[in-house]
């Protein structure tokens, strides 16, 4: 089955082609990034550095994108989080990996747009967006601002809108959506607490998780410079995310259920098809 490495596994997050899965597994400061190819079921190790790699991320090119606790005297903390920075590597490919951003804080991506253009990431309880343009050199843009906490950033697949969770309604969190890159329109999509947004392929959907562990969906229609959003309907329940857990949605539309456990494998994949049908029904 390949090297899984050891301890509690992270999120899982697709690639641009479905065919290979990005995890992260380990504890402290011993985790690594590792790949799963999904038809042969194998994994392999993709980072082996000193330190914590963790929260990967797929570029629409097939590069990572991923935090480290390797460099820097702010990268001793116990959680480790407080203190990484971006890096990247391309798939298949020996050699040094690229620094993408360095500070003193810590910083954790989320999700990097269709157009390889930003890289959205979580620091100090809010939302940056990092140009790539000059890698290294670029000035991260600030998408939130606010005293609440903000995280889990997606971009719907136009580029135009981010989506992120954030408790300004309350300690359960809902799910908004902002403009982007230029701040402007922000709406509230959840209606009764809400995760882990996931734009759907064509950007026409946006998913999330309650607080009850049942996965919505919400139509999205664009009306000019501001979306309409439509009423939340439940799919179906996924009763493991009350133990932790995450999903991804690929570009075909196939949904990816990643289920923690430590006892295992580092996680049990579950890909659902024709799951939009479930809304005509």
């Amino acid at each position: 089955m390949g090297d899984y490495g050891t301890g509690p596994a992270g999120p899982a997050r697709l690639s641009p082609d479905g065919k290979q899965v990005a995890f992260a597994r380990g504890n402290g400061l011993d985790q690594d990034v590792f790949l799963l190819d999904v038809e042969k079921g194998t994994a392999s190790r993709f980072t082996s550095l000193v330190g914590a790699d963790f929260a990967p991320v797929w570029s629409p090119d097939g590069r990572i994108g991923f935090a480290s606790s390797r460099d820097g005297a702010g990268n001793v903390a116990a959680s480790n989080y407080t203190g990484a920075n971006l890096y990247a590597r391309a798939v298949g490919v020996v050699g040094q990996d690229t620094v993408l951003l360095k500070t003193d804080a810590g910083k954790i991506p989320t999700d990097w747009s269709r157009d390889g253009q930003y890289l959205a990431y979580t620091s100090r309880n809010d939302v940056w967006a990092l140009p790539l343009s000059v890698p290294g050199n670029a000035e991260p843009l600030r998408v939130t601002n606010t005293a609440f906490v903000e995280s889990n950033a997606r971009f719907s697949p136009d580029g135009r809108w981010i989506a992120y969770q954030s408790n300004e309604s309350g300690t359960q969190g809902d799910v908004y959506i902002q403009s982007f890159p230029a701040p402007g329109v922000k709406q509230q999509v959840s209606t009764k607490g809400g995760i882990l947004p996931r734009w759907g392929p064509k950007g026409t959907e946006l998913l999330y998780v309650t607080p009850s562990s049942t996965l919505m969906s919400v139509s999205l229609k664009s009306a000019g410079a501001s979306l309409q959003v439509g009423t939340p309907v439940p799919l179906f329940s996924l009763p493991t995310f009350q133990t932790g857990g995450d999903y991804d949605v690929s570009a075909e539309g196939r949904l990816l259920v990643h289920v923690m456990d430590t006892e295992r494998p580092p996680f049990s994949v579950t890909v659902v098809l024709n799951w939009a049908r479930r809304l005509k029904n």
